[in-house]
């Protein structure tokens, strides 16, 4: 069955599919972190859905703080335990 589209038209229609805010919602919705970190960086209209669904669940709030300053987890008698600390001040210059 023919959708009745010339090539031209067929490709323009796949462009313009892949612009529209809903559509790209759907598809990173069920996309996977890393399709998500790759499609940050298309462009800016896919970035900014891709980060807000790769954002959306975090497990811990490691990954966020670490955008400020590098971690360092704490250690007690040589066992890593459930505390972090920044090694280093947060300074302007990062953000």
């Amino acid at each position: 069955m023919s959708s009745g589209l010339q090539p031209a038209q067929a490709v323009s229609a796949s462009k313009h599919a892949l612009t529209v805010s809903e559509i790209l919602i759907y598809i990173f919705n069920e996309a996977k972190p890393a399709a998500l970190v790759a499609a940050a960086r298309v462009n800016r209209q896919w970035s900014e859905h891709a980060l807000d669904r790769l954002w959306r669940n975090l497990e811990s709030v490691v990954p966020l703080l670490e955008i400020l300053a590098p971690l360092a987890r704490s250690t007690v008698q040589g066992r890593s335990v459930a505390e972090w600390n920044l090694p280093e001040r947060i300074v302007s210059d990062r953000w």
